[in-house]
Parts: C-alpha cells; structure tokens; sequence
C-alpha cells in the first residue's frame, strides 16, 4: 500500500479477492521473468543457453520453444518402433505431436508453465553429470529456484 490512510484489508476481505490471493501466494512460487523468457523463446523460436538450479542440482543446456520439444521427442520416442513397424512409429509419432496444442492466437495467453531444454546435462554433485552427452529435459517452472543465462562447461 502506498497510501499510509489507506486501511489494510480485514481477513475476510483479503481471503475473498480471489485474484489477490492467487497472485500473492503463486507469485511466490513462480519466477515471472523465467515464465516471460519462456513465452519469448517460444514466440520467437530463438534459443539460448540457461544454468537452472532444481532441488539441489544444477541443469544446464539450450532453453528451446515448447514445439522443438514435442518434435524432438515425438522423432526420438518413436524411431525404436520402426523395427516393429512403420505404421507402429508413425501412430506413436503423431500421438506424442498431439500432445503439443498450439495456442490460439485470439485467445487470452495463459502464463508458460513449463521449461523444455535441449542437450540437458544434469550435476547431481561433485563431478557427477547425467547424461554425458545432454538429452531433452522438461520441467516445471514452480519447481526452479534460480537460473543464469548460459551454460556450464562441462567437459572435462
């Protein structure tokens, strides 16, 4: 409040203001900077490199947009079921592209939830890393505790 003769908010009050509550208590939880970074590479389909530090690990690799993602896994998921068949991956293949619904440009925007990088490499502590070559990795924004444009060198 900016207002020093402006009355705080009875509990009643404060617990009522929907919005007021969701804000206060999820904007705790959720860094907006990461969402909006998020919400650019995705518009932009630009990438770049980010450090993200998650429950006591660390995971560094490219921030891409949640399509390269869904395209990526649905190519690296479903190519073991060539073998099988063709038909089999290709099922699969649009099963997992599916799962990516593009948004609806007329639609109001709904805040990035999720974080997907690409040559994921994940330091658990020590000198362990996990995968030594990166992989996808997918997580939830709430869950990040601090990050830093670019990655870490890990080679050795």
């Amino acid at each position: 409040m900016s207002d020093t003769n402006e009355q705080p908010l009875s509990e009643e009050e404060y617990f009522k203001s929907v919005g007021l509550v969701k804000n206060e208590w999820d904007g705790r939880q959720v860094d907006w900077l990461l969402q909006w970074l998020c919400a650019f590479i995705n518009d932009t389909n630009l990438r770049v490199g980010i450090t993200l530090t998650v429950g006591g690990s660390i995971i560094t690799g490219t921030l891409i947009p949640h399509q390269d993602y869904f395209e990526r896994l649905a190519a690296d998921f479903s190519s073991p079921f060539a073998k099988t068949s063709e038909e089999n991956r290709a099922a699969i293949h649009e099963r997992i592209l599916s799962f990516h619904v593009p948004l609806d440009p007329s639609a109001v925007p709904t805040p990035v939830q999720y974080i997907h990088v690409d040559n994921a490499r994940v330091h658990t502590g020590g000198s362990q890393v996990f995968p030594d070559k990166g992989t996808l990795w997918r997580g939830k924004i709430s869950a990040v505790e601090g990050f830093v444009l670019g990655e870490l060198n890990t080679s050795k």
